[in-house]
């Protein structure tokens, strides 16, 4: 398992962070998700076998209307 922190722009409440959390879960490869709306954070945990962080980010910015600013 390979682990990914991603800096997160535009999530501002409990509902945003659900969001970003189902839209990454449902990615191949995704065993874990964990947002935070006040830090503007994710943690994600994944098999590098099936998925990446290019992938990730691409997930996020593709199903969300929020924006991977950075890695951490």
């Amino acid at each position: 398992m390979s682990r990914v922190k991603f800096r997160i722009s535009g999530m501002d409440c409990a509902t945003c962070t659900k969001v970003l959390e189902n839209a990454l879960a449902g990615e191949p490869g995704v065993k874990d998700v964990v947002a935070n709306y006040v830090i503007n954070a994710a943690v994600v945990e994944y098999d590098p076998a099936q998925t990446d962080e290019v992938r990730l980010r691409e997930a996020v910015e593709s199903k969300t209307s929020y924006r991977v600013r950075a890695l951490l």
